[in-house]
């Protein structure tokens, strides 16, 4: 078995913090030794992307209710009630002595409250629109944004459904759909980089339509990720309009 990396060791090559370290560990992004040292194998992965390996480690940072609620900008209780309606369930229990009493401290992980986003979101929607009942008219313009928003939405999905290329399409496609979601995701993985630069009209569209459809941000990344290989191939084979 390859002799095993201390901690500081990790520390200096990753950056990272004694917590996040220990987090890291605790979820498996770094794989840790009976003896508690770090295999040199996970760590010189998470260094040859440290950009996605943080970007791991930041969805699993474990938040309190306090901070949950905080991040997704709403009350305390607010978010437990939305949890009590998604059915969340926290990642970690611990119990703590504090003014004199033993608490229950229930901790959630981050990338799981980022994706109550939209929960949260109806939430302020419904109680604002609660608000506006006895106005009958703003109820009824709001009731239609809600209408039209649905209708954008369910189209936007169904024609990326109908249109999305895959792996082994056209290659212009592949390429047009790879910086889209790139763009929709907010990821740039480093083979598919010289893309960010890629001034196409046919982009902003396809990525109108990404954003019109709504999807969680762990889904377009998955779409990206299966167009990744081939188009990490087709980058490779791009030349600049100069040398052309």
């Amino acid at each position: 078995m390859a002799r095993g990396l201390g901690r500081n060791a990790v520390r200096k090559s990753l950056g990272l913090s004694v917590w996040e370290i220990e987090l890291a560990a605790t979820t498996g992004l770094l794989r840790r030794f009976p003896d508690r040292t770090f295999d040199p194998v996970s760590v010189r992965a998470a260094e040859a992307d440290v950009e996605h390996f943080r970007r791991s480690l930041a969805a699993e940072r474990r938040c309190t209710v306090t901070e949950a609620s905080a991040r997704l900008g709403v009350s305390i209780d607010r978010f437990k009630r939305i949890i009590a309606a998604t059915g969340l369930a926290p990642v970690a229990i611990e119990e703590i002595r504090k003014y004199g009493r033993i608490l229950t401290v229930r901790y959630y992980r981050a990338a799981d409250v980022d994706a109550l986003a939209d929960h949260a979101h109806a939430d302020t929607e419904l109680r604002a629109a609660a608000r506006a009942v006895s106005r009958s008219e703003a109820a009824r313009k709001a009731a239609q944004t809600r209408k039209l928003n649905l209708a954008r939405t369910v189209a936007a999905r169904a024609e990326i459904e109908a249109t999305k290329p895959t792996p082994d399409a056209d290659c212009v496609r592949v390429l047009l759909w790879t910086a889209a979601l790139m763009v929709a995701a907010g990821v740039w993985p480093g083979p598919l980089r010289p893309l960010h630069r890629m001034a196409d009209p046919r982009v902003p569209p396809l990525t109108e339509i990404l954003r019109d459809a709504r999807l969680p941000r762990a889904e377009l990344e998955t779409m990206l990720a299966e167009l990744t290989p081939r188009s990490a191939e087709l980058v490779r084979l791009l030349v600049s309009p100069r040398d052309a």
